[in-house]
């Protein structure tokens, strides 16, 4: 929670001029309460009545570089909020899995249910790069910058929950 808690005042501190510049993408890595968490947030450019933010938090067990987590926690999340009416409208899907394991995403219930399919696929291998790509050995939050095709990737599966067919995609329901 500390890093994310880092991560969205480090959004609420940008310049509105570097948010108008194509969007921001801010990562952040580091230990979190005894796993490793790395936060990639995205403020995409939008049009002048929409405001939208998207998340991508991965959670694994402390690993050296090289090594692969044995297990896996993922939380992805967007919100689109129209800035004429104030109406919100939110996406979310939690998955997990462990290697090698089912993928199991977790419903509105609460309950888990297992998942597969082309779109998992995307989701692990993006995750799996993101790990690859992460500084896994440090010990204190750091800023960390993705290549700009994992970012697209990452933006492509937040994009896709607003239309995604995959079990336990929730809907965050509207508001005014």
């Amino acid at each position: 929670m500390r890093l994310l808690a880092i991560f969205v005042f480090g959004f609420l501190i940008l310049p509105v001029a570097i948010r108008a510049q194509g969007g921001v993408v801010k990562t952040i890595a580091g230990p979190n309460k005894g796993q490793f968490q790395i936060v990639v947030s995205l403020l995409p450019e939008t049009d002048v009545n929409t405001w939208k933010m998207q998340s991508f938090i991965l959670t694994i067990d402390p690993i050296r570089k090289g090594q692969q987590p044995g297990s896996y926690f993922l939380d992805l999340a967007t919100t689109r909020r129209n800035l004429d009416t104030d109406e919100k409208k939110q996406k979310f899907l939690d998955l997990r899995w462990t290697k090698p394991g089912d993928v199991e995403g977790q419903c509105a219930d609460g309950s888990w249910q297992k998942s597969s399919g082309p779109e998992i696929d995307r989701i692990l291998e993006t995750a799996n790069s993101v790990v690859q790509l992460s500084p896994v050995e440090v010990t204190q939050p750091i800023e960390v910058t993705l290549p700009k095709d994992v970012v697209l990737k990452i933006t492509n599966i937040l994009n896709g929950l607003e239309t995604s067919k995959l079990p336990c995609v929730r809907d965050g329901g509207t508001d005014n």
